[in-house]
């Protein structure tokens, strides 16, 4: 499907898929491998040989067989190297480092997009190839899987949702909305709300002074 903006194709996320696998779940047979992503051990034997030849991947011991070929069940390769994963929000950077237990494409994406295809490798969109995940805090973001790849709209904005006009006459929001989604549910409409109805304090509000 062609979205207007380039992004990692599904065949592109399977090697992502077999470490992520093998990183959750231990030493499994490339037939347990292909079952979880639904493709054929063909196509996961090649990315394995790929994954194997690059230092990542190993064969750790043989499965007894019934008979025909005794399975070899793969494992992630103790000395491929480390990690390193970077966090950008309007308020910090975060850095994690650690040691290899798997690898993701490289992405420069939105929080969002982001946690879609982590959930396409690792998560539950391991089992569906269309499927919506939604964010709500400061900002209400939702990223769009659509057959199996990450559905960006035009210019990139498909799943930019906060904005949504909902409730007419309604709060504010800080880009000059009115009764947008983010407004009503979004971090700062819900502490407003619980304001109103006493479930908070405001958060301007100054603690009363002990006289000396």
């Amino acid at each position: 499907m062609n979205n207007g903006v380039s992004g990692p194709k599904p065949a592109d996320l399977l090697p992502a898929s077999i470490l992520g696998l093998l990183g959750a779940r231990g030493p499994l047979t490339r037939a347990e491998l292909a079952s979880a992503p639904r493709v054929s051990s063909a196509t996961i034997t090649g990315a394995a040989k790929g994954l194997m030849a690059r230092g990542m991947v190993v064969e750790v011991g043989q499965l007894a067989s019934g008979g025909g070929r005794p399975a070899r069940p793969l494992s992630l390769a103790s000395t491929a190297g480390r990690m390193v994963g970077v966090e950008v929000t309007a308020s910090h950077l975060a850095v994690v480092a650690a040691k290899f237990d798997g690898e993701v494409p490289v992405l420069v994406e939105n929080d969002i997009n982001a946690l879609a295809v982590a959930e396409q490798v690792y998560g539950a969109g391991v089992k569906y190839s269309t499927y919506l995940i939604v964010t709500i805090g400061r900002g209400i973001g939702c990223g769009i899987v659509i057959g199996g790849e990450v559905f960006r709209g035009s210019g990139g904005g498909a799943g930019e949702i906060g904005h949504f006009p909902l409730q007419e006459d309604g709060p504010p929001c800080p880009y000059g909305h009115s009764g947008c989604l983010e407004s009503l549910i979004g971090t700062a409409g819900l502490v407003c709300r619980a304001v109103e109805m006493g479930l908070l304090e405001s958060p301007g509000a100054e603690e009363p002074r002990t006289r000396a």
